[in-house]
């Protein structure tokens, strides 16, 4: 079975969590067909057993150069902390940086570092480590391939560029040690966002200086987020929890394993066999089709588009006609049906994927549509095909690409009759060679196009139309184009800028056709049951937020929680439970699940309607002090109604397994009617609900009626192991489930 999510929310069907993680760009590659798995031994790092979650990655990890490559974003996104990190929904979340402000022209960001914040090895975190970190990647001599994404900052591609030479022109730094100031080049409405990425890592200049090229080893590599490195090497790298990070993420694994397993049938073989627990990119077709697999892979939405880009200045697809009909001659359902194996995915006419505000769908671009390729194929001057010269395409041999390419060639011949060569290389350093050569002297290329995709950096449109850089790739230019891009980059108001960004995606898979859109991306990966990843919209993942418990129930949420307290809110602020200092001795993982609501129960004594429930975990967690819940409800117009029913709030009550912990809310003090809370301190964790009696008798004490229910759900066998009447109350129960019995 293969799992897919595939709604806005990104919810994971399978195990009812929210998903996470971004595949490598090399799609292309890393998605063929494979041998059967190589005999034993098979040449790759064996973690010992002690380590709880061990990852494949294709290449070697390479922490000295900043790199979006799948496997380096991952380990560095794990071991170190952003200004902020991207939510699920797509918002700014703190991170090392506490708040910023923006000036009046939008040109200067002001960003306060959290307090308190330390490396591994309990040295402050201070604004001149973001500087050295951003400088860093904007340094040619260091060869970052993800300083475009800092493009924004004054001077910053100057610099990179090599044109200015004095790295205190570029618009970065520290007004003191807990202040970092970023002026603009121009207004940039989507720099927060940049905020979030690998590209505004902080780093140890003063520790670079001092070990020159052994920086990275573990005894001198120190981190600022929840993890620190242990091992290091070209075959793997070994993580482990940070004791000094004392920041947001509470991360759930002790240590964390990355085994560089170069070939994908080894990939398969080490899964099989325990070695790892997750494949970052996993070849669907093959995998879908392996009973001992199928059940273990998962597709997620994973922001992106695959494309075949043209070479505009070569004949004949410097003619737009030509691009028109090609673009009208391909079946792209076809390619995702019979070569991809990946029906599930959606095909592309525009560039912007469905995940991102500005998505078209086939309102733009040219859907299949062969009466007309032929149209404007006899428009360019080539009726027919007639007199049309052979079309030369460049691929690597044996990827995926090289698979769509095929197809279509094999269309294209079809529906307009006209003659196609694919050039094969073997090797992806001999193909990005000649490629390289093409887009820099284009009068001299002899092919007309090639296969490249972009998973997106930050959830919005501005990445994949300007930051994927297309005028370069396709040696295409339209002032329009870039006019729009300008005004979509400086625009505050949401509604216009993606106004833009349609016009702009209009004039470059339409009116000119410079590209070819064929599929949006989704990402697919193996993962072992009972783990449990976390999704954020972006192809940079912070894995420390991975967990072995449900982190993300349908309506629920979960955190570790240590001996210093904290606070876990549920995802819209229905239920938090606070939890003060010294109320654990130990980490502990406290989920909120959302239970369900508008439903009446009958007991012994009264009737009751439960506006809201929640299980609150570990069930008979001992708290060594009070802890607080505190539930809301719905009262936006403050007339003392609950919204959506004719129910007093003055009636609200709460009660726990049955039994009422509060008085209504008429005379309990722990009801803030104009905020519409309720609190409680309680001493251990159970289920919850919040009610109000149809008919009011005072404070009562009710039938158990709540373990009947769950012991309902469970005799139905909707949780795996908890079926056939057996009774597992700590089991979380998803809004889902719980409509079957309302």
């Amino acid at each position: 079975m293969i799992t897919t999510i595939n709604n806005k929310q990104f919810h994971f069907a399978r195990l009812g969590i929210t998903m996470v993680l971004m595949l490598s760009l090399l799609l292309g590659t890393v998605q063929m067909a494979f041998a059967s798995p190589a005999p034993e031994p098979l040449n790759y790092w064996t973690p010992p057993v002690s380590v709880p979650i061990v990852f494949a990655v294709l290449d070697t990890v390479n922490l000295a150069v900043p790199a979006w490559t799948v496997q380096d974003a991952a380990v560095v996104s794990t071991l170190d902390d952003s200004l902020f990190r991207l939510a699920s929904d797509g918002s700014l979340v703190p991170l090392a940086g506490d708040s910023y402000t923006v000036s009046a022209d939008k040109l200067v960001y002001t960003i306060g570092l959290r307090a308190g914040a330390v490396w591994s090895n309990n040295d402050p975190v201070t604004a001149q480590h973001f500087v050295d970190g951003i400088l860093r990647v904007l340094d040619p001599s260091v060869g970052s391939d993800m300083s475009y994404l800092l493009y924004p900052i004054k001077n910053a591609q100057a610099f990179n560029q090599g044109s200015i030479m004095d790295r205190n022109l570029v618009g970065v730094k520290a007004l003191n040690t807990q202040t970092l100031e970023i002026t603009l080049e121009q207004p940039a409405s989507h720099f927060p966002y940049l905020m979030t990425t690998p590209a505004m890592l902080p780093v140890r200049q003063d520790l670079i200086n001092l070990y020159g090229s052994n920086w990275t080893l573990p005894a001198n590599y120190v981190s600022n987020g929840p993890y620190k490195l242990v091992e290091y090497d070209t075959e793997h790298v070994l993580i482990e929890k940070s004791l000094a990070y004392n920041g947001p993420i509470q991360a759930v694994f002790s240590q964390m394993g990355f085994s560089t397993i170069g070939v994908v049938g080894d990939q398969i073989a080490a899964y099989k066999n325990g070695t790892v627990d997750v494949l970052l990119s996993a070849p669907t077709g093959t995998v879908a089709n392996d009973p001992a697999l199928k059940n273990d892979l998962v597709t997620i939405p994973s922001p992106g588009t695959s494309i075949i880009s043209f070479m505009n200045k070569v004949a004949p697809t410097n003619n737009p006609l030509v691009r028109k009909a090609l673009a009208s001659a391909v079946d792209r359902q076809v390619i995702l049906d019979n070569i991809l194996k990946t029906p599930w995915r959606v095909e592309a006419t525009g560039m912007i994927p469905p995940e991102l505000d500005g998505y078209q769908g086939s309102a733009v671009g040219y859907s299949y549509d062969p009466a007309q390729a032929q149209a404007f194929l006899a428009q360019a001057g080539y009726p027919g095909g007639a007199g049309f010269p052979t079309l030369n395409l460049m691929a690597v041999t044996g990827g995926n690409n090289a698979l769509v390419f095929e197809e279509v060639e094999k269309q294209w011949e079809t529906v307009l009759g006209i003659t196609v060569n694919i050039h094969y290389f073997s090797s992806s350093s001999d193909y990005n060679s000649a490629l390289g050569a093409c887009l820099n002297d284009p009068l001299n290329c002899t092919s007309n196009g090639y296969i490249i995709g972009w998973f997106v950096d930050y959830p919005d449109a501005y990445n994949i139309l300007r930051d994927f850089n297309l005028s370069w790739r396709a040696q295409w230019n339209n002032s329009s184009y870039e006019s729009l891009m300008d005004l979509a980059a400086s625009e505050t108001n949401q509604a216009q800028r993606i106004n833009y960004f349609r016009q702009a995606e209009k004039i470059l898979v339409e009116d000119d056709a410079a590209v070819m859109p064929l599929y949006h991306y989704d990402g697919a990966m193996l993962v072992r049951p009972g783990i449990y990843p976390y999704y954020t919209p972006s192809y940079y993942q912070n894995l420390a937020q991975w967990s072995n418990v449900d982190p993300v129930g349908d309506g629920a949420v979960i955190k570790v929680v240590n001996a210093a307290g904290g606070t876990v809110t549920a995802e819209d602020n229905s239920a938090s439970i606070t939890i003060p200092p010294s109320a654990l001795s130990a980490d502990v993982s406290i989920s909120v699940t959302y239970l369900g609501g508008d439903y009446q129960i009958t007991t012994s004594q009264v009737e009751q309607n439960v506006l809201s429930s929640f299980s609150i975990q570990p069930h008979g967690l001992q708290f060594s002090v009070p802890v607080t819940l505190t539930f809301s409800w719905d009262d936006a117009d403050n007339d003392g109604i609950v919204d959506g029913s004719s129910k007093r709030e003055t009636k609200i009550k709460l009660i726990k397994d049955g039994i009422a912990l509060t008085p209504d809310c008429e005379v309990y003090a722990g009801c803030n009617m104009a905020a519409n809370t309720i609190s409680v301190q309680v001493s251990s964790l159970s289920h919850f609900e919040l009610v109000i009696p149809l008919a009011s008798f005072g404070d009562v004490s009710t039938t158990y009626w709540a373990w009947s229910f769950i012991e309902r759900l469970y005799a139905a066998g909707i949780t795996g192991g908890c079926g056939g009447g057996n009774f597992c109350p700590d089991t979380p129960v998803t809004r889902a489930q719980m409509a079957v019995f309302l």
